[in-house]
């Protein structure tokens, strides 16, 4: 008789073993009214799981963590010192993230606003859907994390959906901007187009290259 049924980390247990699974490093769970979905992070070797969009489940917000430019749900990495992440929703409401696992200092840096907020075990934050490359986790101080240099504190290019509508803004002038469906063939492309483009695009998967002075950002985005 029961109406809801709640699975736990602690409830795992591997195929091959009686032993429970060990607990991610992080889990992060994005929920709306619609649903809520899962990311976790290891700092473990082991096989990445490439987030997979559900059109059907469009309304729920679908977090990911970036492994190596892929979207993933289970994301295995040396640290938790620079670890990209965001939420693809059809609303572009602000939705609650929500980090458990967490043991130490920790840190989302947003790169748009060029601040940074201190999450403990239990805490959750608001955040912007269908942003990408905006939000970073990270273990190092707010000082260290500017001085380390890494990919977010030089991040120069965000990638933003709206309805369609995608808009690539960067603090250099961008060089070139593309996108490319999932078939390769090149379905918008631009140059010498100053700090920002704009473009509509179909509902659809596709990769947004923009390339500037200091390099060239590739994205996959989901346009609903």
């Amino acid at each position: 008789n029961a109406t809801n049924v709640v699975f736990t980390p602690a409830m795992m247990r591997d195929g091959n073993s009686i032993a429970p699974s060990p607990a991610p490093a992080l889990l992060l769970t994005a929920q709306n009214e619609a649903g809520r979905s899962s990311a976790s992070v290891w700092t473990e070797e082991g096989d990445d799981v490439e987030t997979l969009f559900d059109s059907n489940l469009a309304d729920v917000p679908m977090v990911y963590t970036v492994s190596e430019s892929k979207a993933v749900t289970i994301n295995h990495t040396n640290s938790l010192q620079e670890v990209c992440f965001g939420v693809t929703c059809s609303s572009d409401e602000m939705v609650d993230v929500t980090f458990d696992g967490v043991t130490g200092d920790l840190y989302v840096y947003d790169v748009l606003t060029g601040e940074s907020v201190s999450v403990g075990d239990g805490s959750t934050i608001t955040v912007q859907p269908n942003d990408y490359g905006r939000y970073y986790i990270t273990s190092l101080a707010p000082s260290l994390w500017e001085r380390a240099g890494g990919e977010a504190a030089g991040a120069d290019v965000l990638i933003s959906v709206r309805s369609g509508m995608v808009t690539v803004t960067a603090t250099n002038e961008l060089h070139q901007v593309r996108a490319l469906s999932v078939s390769g063939a090149t379905v918008y492309s631009d140059s010498n187009c100053g700090s920002s483009a704009q473009f509509q695009l179909q509902q659809g998967t596709y990769v947004i290259e923009a390339e500037t002075a200091t390099g060239r950002k590739t994205v996959k985005v989901l346009v609903k």
